[in-house]
């Protein structure tokens, strides 16, 4: 599947988007474009959406191969035919949805489709969205009235859609390591590392007092559910070594410890390795970011070895340090990547 980008509309992709609807199979799914096209309608819709909520191009590399939109509460989308079957339209649809659902104001989600797309229809209903009637409507390109069924999706299915898609990700197997979502019963090992005095001031949130209490909480604030920011437990066997996981950051970042004990056995690479390779291949994400202090020469190793770039200095704050320490700011594109992992 090609790595996707959402972005406004602009004067500029009116070859691609009228391309896309001068495709009947595209156009006699839509409600409102005409048929034939007509440019000047497609220029229309070739600007920032102004309004409650958002429309955006699906882009792959500079290339515009379809729009998803979230309007007053209403979910719309299309894709060109030759990116149609590669499951492109569900990830996008997700997307959109945990972008609105983010929104606390925003309770539900509605669709509509005609009764013969039985492809969006399969979308839908794979995510969680429910039938809630049928009527005829007004099908412009058609040019006849045509079967339309309505569903609506609830912020709390779409929270249940995606525990179960989390649930069905993981784990992640690597050559030797299971990272997986971590239990309560993980909570004296989580303390015991993040306080040893190797581990803790290379890390940022976990001060010295860090207690058992807190390592569970931050268990259960931490879970994968289908998305970033998330924790995982890395475990050799049954027991846990270390943990992978993101932040919140934009590009997301990469996170990772591992018990001293379990040092200069390559196991922090093959976590993190087998961390990359779901992100951008699973998640579908693009870019990543990672950062080191710069007096941890073990994880700067390791993350040059993975295949970051650097690409900065900065001064980082760790709450089991008394003052600012200089770090080591890196990158990675999803393409440097699938470089790197081609075999030479």
């Amino acid at each position: 599947m090609p790595a996707l980008t959402y972005r406004d509309f602009q004067a500029s992709d009116f070859e691609d988007l009228h391309a896309i609807v001068s495709h009947w199979e595209v156009a006699r799914n839509l409600g409102s474009w005409p048929w034939p096209p007509e440019p000047e309608f497609t220029r229309s819709r070739c600007r920032p959406y102004v309004g409650d909520g958002f429309a955006w191009a699906i882009c792959t590399s500079d290339k515009v191969i379809g729009s998803i939109s979230l309007t007053n509460g209403v979910l719309g989308y299309m894709l060109a035919p030759d990116y149609q079957g590669q499951g492109i339209m569900q990830q996008a649809v997700r997307h959109v949805l945990d972008h609105g659902f983010a929104d606390p104001a925003c309770n539900a989600v509605t669709a509509q489709a005609w009764a013969d797309n039985a492809i969006s229809i399969h979308i839908l209903e794979k995510l969680g969205f429910v039938l809630e009637g049928e009527s005829y409507a007004q099908a412009k390109a058609r040019k006849a009235q045509t079967l339309d069924k309505q569903f609506r999706l609830t912020r709390a299915a779409w929270a249940a859609t995606r525990a179960a898609a989390a649930r069905a990700m993981l784990p992640i197997q690597t050559d030797r390591l299971t990272l997986k979502n971590m239990t309560e019963a993980d909570a004296a090992d989580l303390h015991r590392i993040v306080v040893h005095p190797d581990v803790g001031p290379m890390l940022f949130r976990f001060p010295p007092d860090w207690t058992v209490a807190e390592a569970t909480a931050f268990i259960d604030e931490t879970p994968f559910q289908g998305r970033a920011p998330f924790r995982l437990g890395v475990y050799l066997e049954d027991r846990l070594i270390g943990t992978v996981g993101t932040g919140d950051e934009i590009p997301t970042h990469v996170i990772y410890f591992i018990d001293p004990a379990y040092h200069g056995q390559g196991y922090g690479r093959e976590a993190m390795a087998g961390l990359i390779r779901f992100m951008f291949k699973v998640l579908g994400h693009t870019e990543l970011g990672a950062d080191a202090f710069n007096d941890n020469p073990a994880s700067l190793h390791v993350l040059r070895r993975l295949g970051f770039a650097e690409v900065g200095q900065d001064m980082g704050y760790s709450a089991a340090r008394p003052n600012l320490a200089p770090m080591t700011l890196f990158r990675m594109t999803r393409a440097a990547w699938q470089d790197l992992s081609q075999p030479s």
